[in-house]
């Protein structure tokens, strides 16, 4: 009897450990970089992204609030690509502000490693959160 209620307590601080730290990890996306037909947004967001990314960071930044909303996002990256050539440092800011304001974690080096290599496809991963 003794070894079972040793056991059942030992669980029960596991148990409880692992709830804690669950609590105070932040989320992940909800779908992987290169999961490029997903839902919600489909083959659509796709063709969508490929054909005219800004407007889709336009959506980002609407979404997420960001200053100036979706005329920001979309001029805002045109303009900064347009002028200095490094419009993935400013998708890798609305990023990791749209992955603050759903809660998920999102580091510097990784929002600018994906926008810089696979914009297309991480502006997909930003907008289905």
């Amino acid at each position: 009897l003794k070894i079972f209620q040793a056991q059942t307590q030992g669980f029960s601080k596991l148990f409880a450990c692992t709830l804690q730290s669950v609590a105070c990890t932040m989320a992940q996306w909800q779908t992987g970089t290169f999961d490029c037909c997903a839902e919600p947004g489909g083959m659509c967001l796709c063709l969508r992204a490929s054909c005219c990314g800004c407007t889709v960071w336009g959506d980002i930044s609407e979404r997420a609030q960001l200053p100036g909303g979706f005329i920001a996002g979309c001029c805002g990256l045109l303009l900064c690509e347009g002028l200095t050539g490094c419009g993935c440092l400013y998708t890798s800011f609305m990023a990791v502000e749209a992955a603050k304001k759903a809660g998920v974690e999102e580091s510097w080096p990784h929002a600018i490693c994906c926008s810089c290599c696979c914009n297309c496809c991480y502006s997909m991963q930003v907008w289905r959160e």
